[in-house]
Parts: C-alpha cells; structure tokens; sequence
C-alpha cells in the first residue's frame, strides 16, 4: 500500500476498484462520501460515521466538538476532466494542550487548507493534528463512492445526510450544499460610458482567474500602449429569490503586476458589478464585471 503525505493530509492508495459508474442519457451522477471520526488515545475509537449523499460537485461541512478536540472543517468536492475527485480542505483546530504554571487551561490552534486530486477509488485520511507520538489525537476517513439514478427520479437532485453512528458524547454538525463551481467571468472598462476594452475568463470558485482587457481603437490617448489584466474570484454563492447572489473578489493590475484597484462587491447572478477608476485612470472610466454560470 502506497501513502501520499500532502501537509495535514493522507491518501491511502490501493483499494479495490468497484468500477466508475458512467452517466448515460437519462441518468443523474451522484457521489456518496461516507465518512469516520476515529479517537486515537492511543487506541482507536469510533466516534461517528456519518454518509453525505448527493449530485456530484455537492460540497459539505463538519464541525465537531467532543472531549478534547474541536473542529470546524470544509470540503469543496468536484469531478474533473480526468474523472478524478477535486478536493479542497479547509480546516479550523483547537484541543486541548494542558495547563500553565498558573493552572490556567492551554489549547493548540491551528488553521490549514490544502487543494489534492485523486481518484474516485481512493480514500482520504485527514489527520487535523497529526500524529501525536501515541498520544491522543484525531483522525478523519472520507470514502467516495459514484453511482447514477435515473434523472426523474425524484430524489436524483436531493442532499441527504445520514447517521449510522452518532457521537457517544460531544457534538457534530454536518452541512451539505450544491452551489455552481464553474463560472464565466466578463471584464470591460468603460469610457464615458463607452466600451474601451474587453477581455472574457472561465473560473473555478474561490479561485482568482486572470482575464486580459484588450484595447480596443477607440481607447484615449492617456492610457493607450498600457496593458491591462483583471484578476477575479467567485468567492460565494447563494441560492435566493428572485435571483441567485455572487460574492466577488477582483483588482486591476497593470502588466508589472503592480495592483492599480481593487476590491469586493456581491450582486445578482448575470448582473453588472460597476466601480469608477477616476482616481486611478481619470475622469470618465469605469470597470464593469459580469458573472454568470458556466454551463457543463
């Protein structure tokens, strides 16, 4: 068995290959991830296993509290061109040290995120504080598993969360969601309310996407001959009525890469993002971003 260390995290490699199940026409992709909490102090300890069911690219949260440690984590999940499970980790820790001199209580806090890929046969170890030298410590096991239903089916689109085996003592809270990851990113600067560049991106949520503006003919003198790259990120997303909501980071940077705006904003899916660059680019200029979802 071959172990792939990436910081706090470990792959455990070798499992038996149950077959990828390939969606066909009329058929919805889902993914099981069924997850351990495991207590090594310093023999193993189940404290919970739980299954969170859902569409594929369906991310999740868990938060524990029991004796000793506390956690919040997240876990965006997607399925990538390769066939291969995207993870993205996001981990919050605190437990338990012992006392100071004065017999006040000491705790060990920590914040880590980490982005793997691997294959939907493999299964993920997170150690969230790492191995204690036979001392009590933590460990957490997530095993995807794929299949497909039948796309009229009418739970093929449901998030479901499962306790098999709940905490003996202490709290968990799992969370589950389905939100767009894909995104197509439209930048343009404006002059007196005319389009003066352009330049158009596919991003990933949460990740910062280069989009190039291209000068167009009728660009002003005073800023002809410079380049300009607008760096943005889907930094949320959330389902509301009457319209969905994007929360974004974005800034303007010249082609040194020196940072001439910046800044964040949350607005409509599809609708215009606007800021004025009158103080960095003179009277008359603006920027405009536009997000909308990029379609599978």
């Amino acid at each position: 068995m071959r172990f792939k260390a990436i910081l706090f995290l470990i792959i455990l490699l070798g499992l038996f290959e149950n077959g990828n199940v390939v969606s066909a026409a009329g058929e919805t992709e889902r993914i099981k991830f069924n997850l351990t909490v495991i207590s090594e102090s310093p023999l193993p300890e189940m404290l919970s296993k739980t299954t969170i069911d859902g569409p594929a690219g369906t991310d999740f949260d868990v938060d524990l509290n029991t004796e000793g440690f506390d956690m919040k984590s997240r876990f965006v999940t997607d399925i990538n061109a390769n066939d291969e499970l995207f993870v993205r980790v996001n981990l919050e820790t605190r437990r338990y040290f012992g006392e100071s001199p004065n017999g006040l209580p000491l705790f060990e806090e920590d914040t880590q995120n980490d982005t793997l890929v691997v294959g939907l046969n493999e299964v993920v170890v997170l150690l969230p504080f790492g191995r204690n030298g036979g001392g009590k410590t933590l460990k957490i096991q997530i095993t995807p598993e794929r299949y497909s239903v039948a796309a009229d089916r009418p739970d093929a689109g449901q998030l479901k969360i499962d306790f098999p085996e709940r905490l003996s003592s202490g709290e968990i809270a799992i969370r589950a969601r389905k939100v767009p990851h894909r995104y197509q990113i439209e930048s343009k600067i404006l002059f007196e309310g005319k389009e003066i560049a352009r330049g158009n991106g596919f991003g990933f949520i949460e990740e910062f996407t280069k989009v190039p503006l291209r000068l167009s003919e009728s660009a002003p003198e005073s800023i002809r001959g410079r380049e300009f790259i607008a760096n943005v990120a889907v930094e949320g997303f959330t389902t509301n009525r009457p319209m969905d909501l994007v929360s974004i980071s974005f800034g303007i940077t010249d082609a040194s890469g020196t940072k001439i705006v910046g800044g964040k904003g949350i607005n409509g899916l599809g609708r215009e993002f606007r800021y004025g660059l009158e103080e960095e680019l003179g009277k008359g200029f603006e920027l405009v971003i536009r997000v909308t979802e990029k379609k599978q």
